[in-house]
């Protein structure tokens, strides 16, 4: 059917293509790290289905929404997210930056392969946490391990403050793929490092740190040992 003018203006006049074009403001973004399309957290604070429904913010890519208690934090508030299946996982991020003093007052973070057993992975003061936040972003890393789900609980009380996450993001070991010239009784060998590949290659600082000397861990494909080396990174 082929619109007349006049109806066609009608139309715009009642529902404009902004009307109808979401915002760019209001787009999910594009989430960082694990696919969060199996994961599912849960709470000590709501009902068990307010909690599956108020977890699912945390991970949805729009920064417009959030998990949050609700309520002043307390101690011992706690949350436990089950990515749906058995992970590496070496760093967790927690972005509050909407609402940059919704962290935690000091946190413990522990991991589980079957959601009954937990080993502690991580542990701050609520100090530390202070001093790690970055624009509301705090990252948590520790040695990687296979984990499927993860807990989190707050060690102190906050009156007048709400416990919030806009977006929680988790991540494997760290991914390089910069060249880097190792130190091997002088500058030498040329190797690129690799993920997931023989020889594997575990790096030592963050990828975003400045071209320099930096120690490398390399563990050698055949033997399996690892062995520590200076190194360059090749930018």
């Amino acid at each position: 059917m082929t619109l007349s003018f006049p109806l066609a203006a009608l139309l715009l006049c009642a529902f404009p293509l902004s009307a109808m074009t979401p915002s760019s403001a209001t787009l999910p973004r594009p989430r960082p790290g694990f696919s969060s399309a199996a994961w599912r957290l849960t709470d000590t604070v709501h009902a068990p289905a307010e909690a599956a429904a108020m977890g699912r913010l945390a991970f949805d890519g729009d920064p417009a929404t959030r998990w949050t208690t609700g309520r002043p934090m307390c101690a011992g508030d706690q949350f436990t997210l089950d990515m749906g299946k058995v992970q590496t996982v070496a760093r967790v991020t927690l972005d509050t930056s909407a609402a940059p003093d919704d962290t935690p007052r000091g946190y413990t973070l522990e991991g589980s392969l079957d959601g009954k057993a937990w080993t502690e992975r991580a542990r701050a003061s609520a100090e530390e946490v202070r001093r790690a936040r970055f624009n509301g972003v705090f990252t948590i890393r520790f040695p990687a391990a296979r984990t499927r789900y993860l807990r989190m609980t707050n060690h102190e009380e906050k009156s007048d403050r709400l416990w919030s996450v806009q977006e929680l993001a988790v991540y494997g070991p760290p991914v390089y793929t910069e060249q880097v010239r190792v130190a091997e009784g002088g500058w030498g060998r040329m190797i690129r490092l690799k993920a997931s590949a023989s020889p594997s290659v575990n790096a030592d600082p963050h990828p975003q740190a400045p071209s320099g000397s930096v120690t490398f861990v390399v563990r050698n494909a055949k033997s399996g040992v690892q062995e520590a080396c200076r190194g360059e990174l090749i930018r």
